[in-house]
Order: C-alpha cells, then sequence, then structure tokens
C-alpha cells in the first residue's frame, strides 16, 4: 500500500523555510514579550514573587521555542555509496520520497505495491533508468513478498559492494474516515494490516541489514498518534500502535549503533488523495450497515473539511525524512505539520481531556 497521490508541492528549499519561520515566529515572540514586558512582570512579581514570574518567563520561551522547531545545523552524512529501501513508492510521498533521495545521492530500493501489475507509479520510477533507483514489488503485509524483496536487496547490495543498508523508511499507509463505534472490525484490521503489521514486518526482515551499516529506521506515522480524532478512529488507533513500536525500537537499538527516527506529519489529506472521493465511498459503502440517517453525509462534510484545512504541500514531510537519513545527529520525532495541528498536539498531551474535549471539538 501506499500514500495516495500528491497533487500539490513546494520547489523552496524546507531546510531555509523552516528556518525562516521559527526566525519569525521568535521575532513574533520577542515583540510580544517587550510588549507585555510594560506590566506583565510588575503584575506577576506583585502576585507570585520575583523566582515565578521568572520561571513563566522561561517556560513560555521554551513553548514558542519547541513549536518553532528551528532546523538548527546538526552535521551532514554523505548519502553516496549509501542504500536506503523506501516502502509505498506508488504514489504519493513515497513516490516523492524515492525521486528526493536519489537526487541526493543515495542508491534508493523503491518498494511498490503494483509492480508486477505494471502500476505507473513503479513504471514512472522505472523509466528514470538508474543504476541507483531499484524499483521492488513488495505487499508489506506479505511474508514472502517482502522475504522475496529481501533477498534482491542483499543482492544488490552485494552486487555495488555496499556494507549493509543505511536506512528503511517505512512509509506504506493507508487511511480510512469513520466513527471510532461504526468502524467494523475488518476495516481497522485492514488499515492495521499495513500501518502497523506491515511497519513490523519490513523492520524486522531488514534489520539484520541496518545493523551492518549502523544505519537508519525511518517510520512515518501521523501526529494523530498523539492526539484522538474520533471520526478518524482507525488512523489514530494504528498510528499510535506504530508510533509506540518506533519508541521501543529506538531505546533497544541505541546500544546497537542503529538510529530510530518517527516522522509524524499532520494533516496531509490536503496534498494527497488520502481521503479522495472515491476512497471515501469505499469507506463508507463498506460502513453502510452501520452508519444513521445522516451521518454518510456529515462524514463527507468532514472529510471535505479536513481536505480543505490540509496542508497544501508534502515539502515539509520529505525534508524530515531527508534530515532523518543525513544528519549526524537526527531528531528522535520530526512534526512536519501545520503550526496550528502543533500548538494542538501539544495542549492535548498537557492539559486535561475535560479542556481538549471541549475545546478543541476533536470529535470533529
Amino acid at each position: 500500500m501506499s500514500s495516495s497521490t500528491t497533487t500539490t508541492t513546494s520547489s523552496s528549499s524546507p531546510g531555509r523555510v523552516s528556518l525562516c519561520s521559527a526566525l519569525s515566529m521568535l521575532l513574533l515572540s520577542l515583540l510580544l514579550t517587550a510588549a507585555l514586558g510594560l506590566w506583565l512582570p510588575a503584575l506577576l512579581q506583585a502576585l507570585l514573587g520575583s523566582r515565578t514570574a521568572l520561571a513563566i518567563v522561561a517556560a513560555y520561551g521554551a513553548f514558542a521555542l519547541t513549536l518553532s522547531k528551528p532546523a538548527v545545523p546538526r552535521g551532514s552524512l554523505a548519502a553516496s555509496g549509501k542504500a536506503v529501501l523506501v516502502t509505498g513508492c506508488d504514489s504519493g510521498l513515497g513516490r516523492l520520497l524515492a525521486t528526493r533521495l536519489h537526487s541526493h545521492g543515495f542508491s534508493v530500493l523503491a518498494a511498490c505495491l503494483h509492480k508486477d501489475d505494471g502500476g505507473e507509479g513503479a513504471r514512472a520510477l522505472e523509466s528514470q533508468a538508474s543504476e541507483r533507483l531499484r524499483v521492488l514489488q513488495m505487499d508489506v503485509r506479505s511474508d514472502e513478498q517482502v522475504a522475496r524483496a529481501k533477498e534482491l536487496v542483499q543482492q544488490y547490495l552485494q552486487q555495488q559492494h555496499m556494507q549493509g543498508l543505511w536506512g528503511v523508511v517505512n512509509n506504506a499507509g493507508v487511511t480510512a474516515l469513520g466513527d471510532a463505534e461504526q468502524v467494523p472490525v475488518d476495516l481497522y484490521r485492514d488499515v492495521t494490516d499495513v500501518n502497523v503489521w506491515g511497519t513490523v514486518r519490513v523492520t524486522q526482515a531488514f534489520l539484520p541489514l541496518v545493523r551492518e551499516a549502523k544505519g537508519r529506521v525511518v517510520n512515518v506515522t501521523s501526529m494523530l498518534a498523539r492526539m484522538p480524532v474520533a471520526s478518524w478512529a482507525s488512523e489514530c488507533v494504528s498510528k499510535a500502535a506504530a508510533a509506540a513500536f518506533s519508541d521501543c525500537l529506538r531505546i533497544k537499538l541505541r546500544s546497537a549503533g542503529v538510529t530510530v527516527c518517527e516522522v509524524e506529519p499532520g494533516n496531509l489529506t490536503g496534498a494527497t488523495e488520502l481521503l479522495s472521493p472515491a476512497r471515501l465511498d469505499s469507506t463508507l459503502s463498506a460502513m453502510a450497515d452501520a452508519l444513521r440517517p445522516g451521518q454518510r453525509d456529515r462524514l463527507a462534510l468532514v472529510a471535505r473539511s479536513l481536505r480543505a484545512g490540509g496542508a497544501t504541500g508534502v515539502e515539509p514531510a520529505l525534508w524530515a525524512v531527508k534530515d532523518a537519513l543525513v544528519s549526524r545527529w537526527p531528531y528522535s520525532h520530526y512534526h512536519p505539520a501545520d503550526l496550528h495541528w502543533k500548538i494542538r498536539a501539544f495542549l492535548v498531551s498537557l492539559l486535561p481531556c475535560v479542556l481538549t474535549d471541549r475545546v478543541f471539538g476533536l470529535h470533529v
């Protein structure tokens, strides 16, 4: 399975955009702090004492910097002579990742669900006719196909005289919109088969090769792993499980010299076909017996709202995956998302549910 076709991308440098955004937010924070400084410090000191007031100001500064997350230089490793496996390359983010990483100098092993079916995405990648770009057939739900892909990867590494596999990018993913109590178990199973068990299956199969290179495992999950959206239940369930797997794997493999990174994009439905009308109709048809009168129209409205409010490009996510592979000291978690999604996720993790459930309307 793969992410759906991307409709909009940005040509600007993501590192530069991130740094500009960080500087803009920092400047805004400084201006706001200066404005409040005319009266707020005296008020806080009178009410709480000087030390408490200073602590509040420091906490505010830390909060601003955490959300802006400037792309500070952390060293860079050469991509030449390193091979990376990317799953879900038929379309969407995966296909763009394969192209981006190849152009950066990596040898890319692009795993596609529909290569043997003559899929458009696989054919487009093969048309580049590059020795550093190989397209593989892989359904991440199939033990047999994953094992066969591993054999081909091992052959390629031997032919290129490479010591192990530098990176595995678990990008393959699917989604389905639907209320938590109405999504059929079979639909939950279909989503988790790709998003969870596919990630586990591919990681376990290729991890020995990554250990040889002391390389990287990069798991693409979602910010929905950290915050609930009731009408996106299957996505939340599967991504939360994949995130937990990533966290456990990171702790375990640190001593082996293998780095595990998690990329948690925000709402990409505006830039992809993840919630296209055709895909939504398929999901709603699977839930037809469980839907109450009017719910089909409501979920269609929710899908349109999510698409309209989603990011218009996937450039930040592309940059995050590349940085996780090339940075000498990569982040454990990347959050390529719009600022309001970052604030929402931060507050959901911090505040009591009795507040966040009402304030943010997470039932949407």
